[in-house]
């Protein structure tokens, strides 16, 4: 069966014809590092953050593949090609803005360690204490949600699905979805403490 019908089908018969060949000899070259020319990937980097390198992998690969049209034969692997590489390219940005204000974070922390010697940066303490507070907090109350609330919030906000996905999943409208998800974040804030 060629790549194309492989494709086509899927998007026919949805999941259970998820074309998993492909993905799988598409995603084996990712991780052999044979990348098409101009990614933007350094091979520690990519290393490092393999994880989320394949989540990267696995959203676009499925967004191209349901968005592909036929008649378009080898244009599919081009199309996931440029795909991936504009992702990476954001995913790098975001990367260095993170580990742009870690290093400001460490200067920051520096500079009043020399203006205040021998004494513990109480501000940052303090800080990263409330960070994980939050966290804390947040999985707290995330695991206190009904199983129906995390389903939903999880595929929108981790998996990344859009509201008509979810929608076909639960087997209701895309209005609906909309409104049990927006439940779903009120109920999630109240737990926190943020109730409006």
């Amino acid at each position: 069966m060629s790549d194309e019908h492989s494709i086509l089908r899927y998007q026919e018969v949805g999941d259970n014809a998820f074309p998993w060949e492909i993905y799988r000899r598409v995603l084996g070259q990712f991780h052999a590092r044979r990348f098409p020319p101009g990614f933007p990937v350094d091979r520690r980097l990519f290393d490092r953050h393999l994880d989320e390198f394949d989540n990267l992998f696995d959203k676009v690969f499925r967004a191209v593949a349901k968005g592909y049209r036929s008649g378009r034969g080898a244009l599919f692997h081009t199309y996931l090609a440029k795909s991936l590489k504009n992702k990476l390219w954001t995913w790098l940005e975001r990367h260095s803005r993170r580990q742009q204000q870690t290093e400001d974070l460490g200067r920051e922390a520096a500079r009043r360690r020399e203006e205040t010697p021998g004494q513990d940066p109480a501000w940052l303490v303090e800080r990263l204490d409330f960070i994980q507070w939050l966290d804390r907090r947040f999985r707290e109350a995330f695991l206190e949600l009904p199983e129906q609330d995390r389903d939903i919030i999880e595929r929108r906000r981790v998996k990344g699905q859009s509201y008509v996905e979810i929608a076909e999943a639960y087997g209701i409208s895309e209005e609906a979805c909309r409104a049990r998800f927006s439940r779903a974040m009120q109920r999630l804030k109240g737990l926190m403490g943020h109730e409006e």
